[in-house]
C-alpha cells in the first residue's frame, strides 16, 4: 500500500549566505538516500507497545527533496503494509541522514504521513516541491559593465531624493529603500565600489560648498566626517592617485577603517547571526554617510540635471563608463521634447483661458488687436477651449441659455447645445457626453486656420457671453476657472510635472491678462484662490510671491523714470500709486496681500504695455 511520508529536518549550524552550498544540498541529500539503499526502521506495535523491525521489505516509490538555509524537507512515497510501517521508514531515514558525515547533527523536527490512492502520473507519486526562489539574485547574472553604471545611477538618483524628497520624478529612487535593499547581493558590493569614485568626482565638480544636507538617515556626525575627508582629499590629495575610482576606493577604505565600518571583514570567531547583523549595520551606516555627502556636493548639479545619467555624464569622471553618455544624450533629448510639448499645452490652455474669461467679463476686448494672436492660436487646436467652454456652459445652465439675448451668428451654436444642456440640468444619463459631443461639433479639435474656423470660435465665445450676461454668475464662473485652470482645461495628465500644473497655468493666465490690460490683470489677481483659501500658508505665500514680482519689475524699470511716469498714466489704482513709489524701499510691507497682489500685477501690466514688451509680464510673473 503506498503512503506519503514527509519529514522536516533542521540544520543546527546553517552555512549562512553561501549560495553554492545551498545549491548543492538537494543533490547531496538524494545521493545519501540512494547510498543508504532500502531503509527499515522501528515502529510502535499497537498491541504491546514494543519496538519491532518490519519483516516485509519497504519500497521507495518516489522521493522529493527541498532544501533551504535552515534545513530540508524530504518527501517519500513508500510502499508499506500500513501507515506505522511507512512512518518507520521516515524515522529511519531521518536517523540515517543525521548520522552521515555530511549532515551530522541534523535534527528531526516533524514527521507526517498519509495514504496515497494512485500516482499523479506514471511513476510520479508526490507533487513537486521545487523551491521557486532563485539560487542567485537576478542582478548577479548581469555583467560587471552593467552592474557598475547601474549602481552609479542608483546612488545619483537616491542623492537627488535626499535633496528633494517631495519632488519625486519618474527616475528618483527612495534613498531609504536603496540603503535597506543594499544588503541584497550584489548591490552592497557594487554600491560601495561606485560610491568612492562618485564622491571624488562630485567634489571636483562642486561649485559652491554647501553645508551638509540635513535630510537623510544615518549618523549626521559620520556623514560630516566623510564630507570633510572628501573635501580635504580634494584640496590636498595625499594618495597621488589620479583615477577617480581608485582614489575613491582608497579614501573610503581609510575612512571605513578609522570609523569601524569595514563591512566586508568577517570575524571567524563571532556568532554568525550577530556578525551578519553587524555587517549589515556597517554597510547601511557607510551608505547613508555617502549618500548625504553626495547629495550635498551634487546639490546644484542634481537639481539642474534632466536625469541621473545626465548628472553622471556631466561629472566627466574616468570612473563613469562611456555608455552613460549615451543614456545622458537620450534623456536630455527626451526631456527637451517633453518640455516643448508641455510648453505647447500650457500656451494653448493659457490662450483658451484668456478668451473664455474675456467672453465672460470683457467681451468688448475680444475684438482688440492684442488678442488676435490668442484667437489665431486656437484655430489649430481648440481642445482646451472645448473643455473650458464645457465647464462654463454647465455652470451657467440651460436657464441662462433660455434667457440669453443671442446675436444672430450665435443662434446655430445655441441650437446645437440647447437640448444636451437641458438634459444635463435634468441629470439624464449620458447627458454630459452628449453636451461635450455637441461642443466638439461647434469647435472641431484640429484643422487648418481659416475664416470658417475663426467664425466657429467667435460664435461659441459670443454664446458664452450672451449666457453669462456680465453679472455675478459670470464672475463666479471666472473664479472657478482660475481655481482649477489645468484640471478644467484637461491638461494635467499630459504634463511632466502635473503636481504644479495648476499653479503654473494660473500664473500664465495672470501674465497673459497683464500683457493685455492693467484693469483685466488686476481683476485676475483679485480672483487668485490664495486670497480665499482656508489654508493659513497660502496668503503669506502669495504676498511673498508678489514681492518677488515687484523686485523684478524694479530691477527692469527702476532707472527709467520717464517710462514709469507714462505707465502711471495708463494704470488704475492701486497699481498707479505703487508705480509712483518704484524707488521706495519695501513699498508692499504695509499693504494687505490682496491690495499688494493687485497693485503689483497692474503695475507690471502698465510697464509692459508702455514699453511695448508684451512678453515682459510672463518673464516677471512666470519667471
Amino acid at each position: 500500500m503506498p503512503y506519503a511520508v514527509w519529514i522536516e529536518l533542521s540544520d543546527p549550524d546553517p552555512p549562512g549566505s553561501d549560495d553554492l552550498v545551498h545549491a548543492r544540498r538537494p543533490a547531496l541529500v538524494l545521493e545519501l538516500i540512494e547510498a543508504g539503499g532500502s531503509v527499515e526502521g522501528p515502529v510502535l506495535d499497537p498491541d504491546d507497545d514494543e519496538d519491532f523491525t518490519a519483516e516485509e521489505p519497504v519500497a521507495l516509490l518516489d522521493v522529493r527533496v527541498l532544501t533551504y538555509p535552515e534545513g530540508a524537507r524530504v518527501g517519500l512515497a513508500v510502499g508499506a503494509v500500513d501507515l506505522p510501517a511507512a512512518l518507520a521508514v521516515g524515522l529511519g531515514l531521518a536517523r540515517y541522514l543525521s548520522g552521515t558525515p555530511e549532515l551530522f547533527g541534523w535534527r528531526l523536527e516533524s514527521i507526517s504521513g498519509a495514504k496515497l490512492d494512485a500516482p499523479l502520473e506514471p511513476d510520479v507519486w508526490l507533487p513537486s516541491v521545487e523551491d521557486d526562489r532563485p539560487r542567485f539574485p537576478v542582478a548577479e547574472h548581469l555583467p560587471r559593465e552593467l552592474q557598475e553604471p547601474a549602481a552609479q545611477y542608483l546612488l545619483a538618483a537616491a542623492a537627488a531624493d535626499v535633496n528633494d524628497p517631495a519632488g519625486r520624478g519618474p527616475w528618483r529612487v527612495d534613498a531609504a529603500d536603496l540603503v535597506a535593499g543594499s544588503v541584497e547581493h550584489p548591490w552592497g558590493r557594487e554600491l560601495v565600489a561606485a560610491l568612492g569614485g562618485l564622491l571624488v568626482a562630485a567634489c571636483r565638480a562642486e561649485g559652491v560648498r554647501h553645508p551638509l544636507v540635513g535630510r537623510g538617515g544615518g549618523d549626521t556626525a559620520l556623514a560630516q566626517a566623510l564630507l570633510d575627508a572628501v573635501r580635504a582629499d580634494h584640496d590636498d590629495p595625499g594618495t597621488g592617485v589620479d583615477h577617480d575610482g581608485l582614489r575613491g576606493h582608497l579614501l573610503l577604505d581609510e575612512f571605513a577603517t578609522a570609523h569601524d565600518l569595514q563591512w566586508t571583514r568577517v570575524d571567524p570567531d563571532a556568532d554568525p547571526d550577530l556578525a551578519e547583523e553587524r555587517r549589515r549595520a556597517q554597510l547601511r551606516a557607510l551608505l547613508w554617510a555617502g549618500l548625504r555627502c553626495l547629495a550635498t556636493m551634487g546639490r546644484d548639479g542634481l537639481a539642474a540635471a534632466e536625469s541621473p545619467w545626465v548628472w553622471l555624464a556631466d561629472l566627466d569622471s574616468d570612473d563613469v563608463a562611456a555608455v552613460v553618455d549615451h543614456f545622458a544624450d537620450r534623456d536630455a533629448e527626451e526631456t527637451a521634447e517633453a518640455e516643448e510639448e508641455a510648453e505647447a499645452l500650457l500656451y494653448g490652455a493659457t490662450q483658451a483661458h484668456l478668451l473664455v474669461r474675456l467672453a465672460l467679463l470683457h467681451p468688448e476686448l475680444l475684438a482688440a488687436d492684442r488678442i488676435t494672436a490668442a484667437h489665431n492660436d486656437l484655430m489649430i487646436s481648440t481642445e482646451p477651449l472645448q473643455h473650458l467652454g464645457f465647464h462654463a456652459l454647465t455652470s451657467l445652465g440651460s436657464a441662462a441659455l433660455d434667457r440669453a439675448a443671442l446675436p444672430d451668428h450665435a443662434v446655430p451654436a445655441a441650437r446645437t447645445v440647447r437640448s444636451a444642456l437641458r438634459a444635463v440640468d435634468a441629470e439624464e444619463d449620458e447627458a454630459l457626453d452628449d453636451l461635450y459631443a455637441a461642443i466638439e461639433r461647434l469647435l472641431p479639435a484640429r484643422g487648418v486656420a481659416n475664416r470658417d474656423r475663426q467664425a466657429q470660435t467667435t460664435a461659441f465665445l459670443d454664446l458664452v457671453t450672451a449666457m453669462a450676461g456680465g453679472g455675478e454668475d459670470a464672475a463666479r464662473v471666472a473664479r472657478e476657472l482660475l481655481a482649477f485652470p489645468a484640471e478644467l482645461a484637461s491638461i494635467v495628465a499630459d504634463l511632466p510635472d502635473g503636481g504644479r500644473a495648476e499653479h503654473t497655468l494660473r500664473l500664465r493666465v495672470l501674465a497673459a491678462a497683464a500683457s493685455l490690460d492693467p484693469a483685466v490683470a488686476g481683476e485676475v489677481a483679485a480672483d487668485l484662490p490664495a486670497l480665499r483659501s482656508k489654508d493659513p500658508r497660502d496668503e503669506p505665500a502669495l504676498h511673498a510671491e508678489a514681492t518677488t514680482w515687484w523686485a523684478r519689475a524694479v530691477r527692469a524699470f527702476g532707472d527709467a523714470p520717464e517710462l514709469v511716469a507714462k505707465a502711471v498714466e495708463g494704470c488704475p489704482e492701486p497699481g498707479a500709486s505703487l508705480l509712483r513709489r518704484i524707488t521706495a524701499p519695501s513699498p508692499l510691507d504695509d499693504l494687505p496681500t490682496a491690495t499688494a497682489a493687485v497693485a503689483v500685477v497692474q503695475a507690471i501690466s502698465a510697464l509692459g504695455i508702455t514699453a511695448q514688451e508684451p512678453y515682459l509680464p510672463h518673464e516677471i510673473i512666470v519667471g
